[in-house]
Order: C-alpha cells, then structure tokens, then sequence
C-alpha cells in the first residue's frame, strides 16, 4: 500500500492525489491500539480517497504519548518528511499526545505548514483550525484526564501493597503462594517448597524429556497437578514458571 515514490524535491501536484503520511505511536506492543492495527485502518483510510497516495507510515514504538511530539523519533522524521500541501493521518488524538498543551501545538505546526491532518477516531475528516481544534481540545483534554486518573490508581496501588508486605510487580513469582490478610497480620507471599518442586519436575520434563509446554500440560492434567493457588497448570504458566527458574539458575539464586 505503501508508496515507493521518493519525497524528494516533490511539489504537490494541483490535478493529482496528495501525498499522505500515516503516523503510529504504541507504548507496548501488546497493547490494544498496536501498530499492525493502526498501519492497517490508516491504509484502509486511504483507500476510500481517491485524492490521496500514502508514501509512509511513520513509527514511534514504545514510545509514551507523555513525550512531546516533536521530541519523538519518529515525529522528528515526519516533520523532517512532510511539505506544503501534504496530509497526516493518525489512528486517534492521544496517539497524537496526551497532554492538551502538547496536542494543540502539534496541530498548530501543522497548521502553520498548510498541512493536513486527520484523526481517523474523528471520522477521518479534514482537521479545521476552527471547529476541529475545539472537538480535539474535548478529546486531548480527556485523554490526559485519564492518563492521570491511571497514574494515580497505580500510585495508590502501589502504596496499597507497600502496607500490606506485598510485592508492587503484581502476581506472585512461581513458588510462592498467596497468604490473605489476617487480623493485623497482612497479606503476604510465602515460599512454597512443594509448588517449587514441582517446577524443577516440568523443566526436566522439557530438558531431558523433550516434552513441549502443552505436553506438560496435558500430562499435568491426567496427573491432577494443581499450582499452588489451586489453579491448573496451563502452558503459558508453564512456560513463565520454568523461564523464572532457569533465570535464576543462571543468576547462581536458590530457587
């Protein structure tokens, strides 16, 4: 879909379709607004108009909507990309940024330029100084607004677990069982010899018998064989149990 026509010494040509730059931001890979996914409705975008040619997708990968957009790699190629005439395509406002101030300089470069831009969670119309700078103000402000209701739910589950002795990286580690809060006593993890066990048995499982994760899940599963919180071995358990355990093998801990 992408264009292989240089960007060069290019005017934009009146009677002709417009060159068109999509621009993908994601913090985490895995996360729900992956790149794949942008890439992909920023291409459809521009299928449906007959006046515009995508050149590139430009990328800024784990990248916090927290950093100003023209700080970022990828943007700082784009800017360096992008001419008279030309429009840019983001998936949403916040992949834009997630701070109002940021957002509305962002677009005001833009402006500024005679550059296009379009915000696909917007109905992909053409960004107007007018209206679309208040619909956009709106949508940056609630985007920042939930960024930091985020912050502050995982500071204060942070603090949660600091009183309450539990580790602030969440799950338990494989070999510890999970001990509820008692009177005074507060919830704890504690070392679970016979789940770690356990784990040293399914790495020899994959080690010396050849068996792969889902083997030893179907095997845990004829045996019975419950983790420590009473839960059945599934294969990605499996996998991360055994991972942690060689990890720490190599790192010379007792396991």
């Amino acid at each position: 879909m992408t264009s292989n026509h240089s960007t060069e010494n290019h005017k934009p040509d009146e009677e002709g379709p417009k060159r068109a730059f999509g621009y993908i931001r994601a913090s985490l890979a895995r996360q729900k607004n992956s790149p794949e996914m942008q890439r992909r409705d920023i291409e459809r975008f521009v299928e449906t108009r007959n006046n515009l040619e995508l050149i590139e997708c430009v990328e800024d990968k784990g990248v916090s909507g927290k950093i100003e957009f023209l700080k970022r790699p990828g943007a700082r190629r784009l800017i360096e990309l992008v001419q008279e005439g030309d429009h840019v395509i983001f998936h949403k406002v916040d992949r834009a940024g997630r701070d109002l101030r940021d957002v509305l300089t962002t677009l005001e470069w833009f402006n500024d330029r005679e550059i296009t831009v379009h915000f696909l969670d917007m109905g992909g119309q053409e960004y107007s100084p007018h209206l679309g700078k208040l619909i956009v103000a709106v949508r940056a402000l609630m985007a920042e607004f939930e960024n930091k209701l985020r912050s502050e739910r995982a500071q204060e589950s942070a603090a949660y677990r600091r009183e309450n002795g539990l580790p602030n990286n969440g799950n338990p580690k494989y070999g510890y069982r999970y001990v509820k809060r008692r009177g005074r006593q507060p919830a704890k993890y504690i070392f679970d010899p016979e789940e770690a066990k356990f784990i040293h048995t399914m790495d020899r499982w994959n080690r010396e018998e050849g068996l792969s994760y889902k083997d030893i899940e179907n095997r845990c599963r004829r045996r019975k064989e419950k983790r420590a919180n009473g839960g059945p071995w599934r294969k990605t358990a499996i996998f991360y149990a055994v991972q942690k355990l060689r990890e720490a093998r190599e790192q010379g801990l007792v396991y």
